[in-house]
């Protein structure tokens, strides 16, 4: 069934076609939730709570856009909003260890069972590294926080960021490079300060 067919059927009041959409798109949306939240009853919830707004914003829904970036548009929308109201930022804990990745890894996936490093923040406990990266992604603007989120976490192409954030590509790649340089020297400014 395609994305409209499915869309009009729940439009139309299908419960079946509702079930549907959820058990195809319920992995995915836990997982963009949890990217956000990296909290599993927090990324259950959002992702409930995705699927309600979505059925009740389903005659909203255009065709303009996949149905798949449609929903994670809301995801989005809903973990930003947990984030601002909870204070909690606990996915962007190894913030440090993904520069070093992008280094060593042409591929730009980040290995999270990738060895420690011996740069300097390699001594800082894990309590002090987490609190750098919180306080470093604190200070992103929004836009580039979610697109580091979706390309770290969810492995989407810049391409698909584009179309969830209805941005051109070159945008998003402009996004992707002012985080990383904004986080790089927010975290060299605080572990400079915490080894002298």
């Amino acid at each position: 069934m395609t994305d409209q067919a499915l869309v009009k059927k729940i439009q139309e009041g299908d419960t079946a076609a509702m079930n549907r959409m959820v058990e195809t798109y319920q992995d995915m949306i836990f997982r963009t939730c949890y990217g956000f939240v990296r909290n599993e009853e927090d990324a259950n919830d959002l992702s409930q709570e995705v699927f309600i707004k979505a059925y009740r914003s389903i005659n909203k829904f255009r065709g303009d856009s996949k149905l798949s970036s449609w929903l994670y548009r809301i995801a989005v929308n809903l973990s930003l909003n947990h984030i601002r109201d909870t204070n909690k930022r606990n996915i962007f804990q190894r913030i440090g260890e993904m520069f070093k990745q992008d280094d060593d890894n042409p591929s730009g996936n980040y290995d999270p069972e990738a060895g420690e490093s011996s740069s300097p923040e390699s001594s800082m406990s894990r309590e002090e590294q987490t609190a750098a990266m919180n306080q470093a992604l604190e200070k992103l603007p929004e836009k580039q926080r979610t697109a580091f989120t979706l390309h770290k976490y969810d492995e989407l192409s810049y391409e698909e960021i584009a179309e969830i954030m209805h941005t051109s590509i070159s945008s998003v790649e402009s996004l992707m490079h002012r985080a990383k340089k904004n986080l790089q020297a927010t975290l060299l400014t605080f572990y400079q300060k915490n080894i002298q």
